[in-house]
């Protein structure tokens, strides 16, 4: 049952990820010219990112926990990236 969380956690950590990733890819990208990013080609990098970066190793959490990490980890990055977005 834990490693079925932990895939449910990775997906939405996916998902959320590649949406964040275009709504800052169009802010900062797209103005220089670079076609816009779509969700798959997002999902995509975003894999490879997850990738090459992921560290095994650290303390268990809970499900929730996971969750409302991704969450909050995705929430800020969208937000830091629209007031940056505004400030252009």
């Amino acid at each position: 049952m834990e490693n079925i969380g932990k895939l449910a956690v990775g997906i939405l950590s996916l998902i959320l990820t590649a949406f964040v990733l275009t709504y800052l890819w169009g802010w900062f990208i797209v103005p220089l010219g670079v076609k816009a990013l779509s969700i798959p080609h997002a999902v995509g990098i975003s894999a490879i990112v997850t990738y090459l970066v992921q560290r095994p190793g650290g303390k268990p959490v809970s499900f929730g926990d996971a969750v409302m990490s991704r969450l909050g980890m995705s929430a800020a990055g969208l937000l830091i990236g629209y007031v940056a977005h505004l400030m252009m």
